[in-house]
């Protein structure tokens, strides 16, 4: 086994098994990506809503400093809720159609309760999801390693060349959310709280706080 600590990483080699591990912290403060929503309120009776809508996101953000998609998508939806007193039990769900990779378009689905606490504030609970509708395809190139004394006899790569390893990936992203809503005068309506991952798919933070205001007319 050798260690080779320095500010790239750490490689360990035993046995002709690779591993590399590699940590990067920063910071970039920017607009994010624009996303355009309409809802239309299909049905309602005894405290049960249906609604539709579509959710239309441009790559405003900066993809290189992950502020953004950077593709276009385009998400129709249907949600259903249905209050019982001071609780409100919701369920959302669409397919997010992405215009400039469909090989990129993923489920997305979201169910919580949000209970009322004094009027007009709300406290929320929800469970929000995304999945791959295809498996999507990565490559990587990364160093061959090979042992002199076997490339002869197993055909390894010479030291210092480069392969390409690809692996098939389908990635279900899972978060909790947690916050509170408040109801304004002229229907606007703003909403704090944090996002909690549930699984380890995809590359999020601990804890990513969020705030939004929205109106409706």
């Amino acid at each position: 086994m050798l260690n080779n600590e320095s500010g790239t990483g750490t490689h360990i080699f035993d046995e002709g098994v690779t591993e590399e591990r590699r940590s990067i912290d920063d910071s970039k403060t920017g607009v994010g990506d624009l996303q355009l929503r309409t809802k239309y309120h299909l049905f309602s009776r005894d405290g049960l809503n249906l609604a539709s809508g579509l959710n239309l996101r441009l790559p405003t953000g900066d993809e290189a400093d992950f502020q953004g998609l950077g593709d276009t998508t385009l998400t129709p939806f249907f949600s259903v809720a249905q209050e019982y007193g001071r609780f409100d039990f919701h369920l959302a769900a669409g397919v997010e159609i992405n215009a400039d990779d469909t090989e990129r378009s993923r489920v997305r689905y979201a169910a919580g309760v949000t209970a009322g606490i004094i009027e007009p504030l709300a406290f929320l609970v929800d469970v929000i999801g995304n999945s791959n509708v295809t498996d999507q395809e990565l490559s990587v190139t990364v160093p061959a390693f090979a042992n002199a004394s076997l490339e002869n006899s197993l055909g390894e790569p010479p030291p210092g060349t480069v392969t390409t390893v690809t692996r098939e990936l389908h990635t279900d992203v899972v978060d909790l959310a947690l916050g509170f809503k408040a109801a304004f005068p002229h229907s606007l309506v703003g909403f704090a709280g944090v996002f909690v991952p549930l699984n380890d798919d995809g590359l999020r933070a601990d804890v990513i706080p969020t705030a939004n205001i929205e109106v409706s007319f």
